[in-house]
């Protein structure tokens, strides 16, 4: 949303983010796995984990710090509270299709690999949904 409203592309960071921590995670998660398989010398493991770990860390205080600079951006309030307003005011019965409402209220819509939808609204509320 932060791009839409004022250019800069963080919420595609935040994406980034998101991503690589949880592909830090699995390969942390992976090589607890190969620790605890292997009968030789675990401590190589253990501090492979720790830098993943380190890393991780890092990357979550730089995804808090991304969406407190999001929530305090003054383009991002406004759009917040145009939006707010805009649902106030409409008769919210959608009974087919409206590619403008839609487009006003949805940031992004991520498909995951573990057959579902997360679609993100303007204002950072997430809704997830499991795709049959």
């Amino acid at each position: 949303m932060e791009y839409a409203v004022s250019g800069n592309n963080e919420n595609l960071d935040r994406f980034n983010l998101e991503l690589n921590i949880k592909q830090l995670q699995n390969e942390a998660d992976e090589l607890m796995t190969n620790a605890i398989s292997t009968g030789g010398d675990k401590e190589r493991y253990f501090e492979e984990i720790e830098k993943i770990y380190s890393r991780i860390k890092a990357l979550r205080e730089k995804l808090d710090s991304l969406q407190t600079t999001v929530i305090e951006a003054p383009e991002c309030n406004k759009e917040i509270k145009r939006i707010a307003e805009f649902l106030e005011n409409e008769a919210f019965e959608m009974e087919e299709y409206d590619d403008t409402i839609i487009r006003r209220i949805v940031d992004c819509i991520k498909v995951m690999s573990d057959k579902t939808i997360v679609i993100i609204l303007k204002g950072g509320f997430e809704i997830t949904e499991k795709l049959t």
